[in-house]
């Protein structure tokens, strides 16, 4: 070794870790980018989740319209059936009804009528109630009738109209009368009464 070498003396320097420098800008455009996206996923979840109850709710009411109209179908179904089933039975009942009615009046005007001495002065007042104005000019009336009407004639109790002439019809029953006016006849024919209301109730049915 030279006298001359010289040593140096070995001085450590500190290291100090280096620090990353963020300025105020950046932390805040990063907090806004957080933010956004957040948001962005919380706006994707509400939207699927109203899609999917948009979907529940239409799939609820599908099915209600679809329990409405199988319950209508089934009482439209119910009807018919009852009606096709009930109604012969009804129609039946109806015709019944209708001549039992039929009967019954015929039963209670022939009572009523009562031929005979004491049912001349009805007879007469049915025989004379014609239109307004209309006035009797022949009288027809029934074998049966015609000597009961003579005998009160001649009795005075009762009176007919002034030119009307009174005479025998063999197509009438007791208690029946057709009297004919100037501008046509009264028919008071009960049977032939009883008979139109019984074709008028079949034409019905």
């Amino acid at each position: 070794m030279s006298p001359e070498a010289r040593t140096s003396r070995f001085v450590p320097t500190a290291i100090v870790p280096g620090r990353a420098h963020v300025s105020d800008a950046a932390r805040t455009a990063g907090y806004a980018a957080g933010w956004a996206a957040g948001a962005r996923a919380a706006a994707t979840l509400a939207e699927a989740q109203r899609v999917r109850e948009q979907e529940e709710h239409e799939r609820r009411e599908a099915m209600r319209d679809e329990q409405v109209r199988s319950a209508a179908n089934a009482l439209h179904a119910a009807v018919a059936q009852w009606q096709a089933l009930a109604a012969p039975v009804l129609a039946e009942a109806e015709a019944t009804l209708h001549g039992a009615a039929i009967d019954l009046a015929e039963a209670v005007v022939a009572r009523e009528v009562r031929p005979g001495p004491d049912g001349v002065e009805s007879l007469l007042a049915r025989a004379l109630a014609l239109p307004s104005g209309a006035h009797a000019t022949a009288l027809r009336l029934s074998a049966h009738d015609m000597p009961y009407v003579e005998s009160a004639r001649e009795r005075g109790t009762i009176s007919v109209p002034d030119g009307m002439t009174i005479s025998v019809d063999a197509g009438l029953g007791p208690g029946e009368s057709i009297t004919e006016h100037p501008a046509g006849m009264l028919d008071a024919r009960i049977g032939q009464a009883l008979a139109r209301a019984r074709a008028a109730l079949q034409d019905e049915e």
